[in-house]
């Protein structure tokens, strides 16, 4: 299997499987028509990625992005938990599991 450079195969055994499962048991067709893909960059990482990958900085863009500007996923990574552990005015950021950003 080709492990498309996942760094750490033991802790993202999720990734890992999502892998063999797409490369030896779907054909490029079943993929098209049944997985849902989407730029990384203009969804769960929109905020690291606008940030620079800084941590803190992409934790304080959480803080400042009204909820109904977030986006419909958002991935908070390892060194951004850490900041958030470290700094407890980038608790905020906590707002991302509001029930009440989802619309009505």
């Amino acid at each position: 299997m080709d492990t498309q450079k996942i760094p750490d195969p033991n802790y993202l055994t999720q990734d890992c499987s999502a892998q063999v499962v797409l490369q030896n048991h779907m054909t490029p067709e079943e993929i098209k028509k049944t997985i849902y893909t989407l730029n990384s960059e203009e969804g769960p990482y929109k905020h690291s990625q606008e940030n620079e990958w800084d941590p803190t900085k992409g934790m304080q863009g959480l803080c400042n992005t009204p909820g109904p500007d977030l986006p419909d996923l958002i991935k908070v990574y390892g060194n951004e938990r850490r900041a958030m552990e470290a700094d407890p005015q980038l608790n905020c950021a906590y707002k991302i599991f509001d029930q009440e950003l989802s619309p009505s």
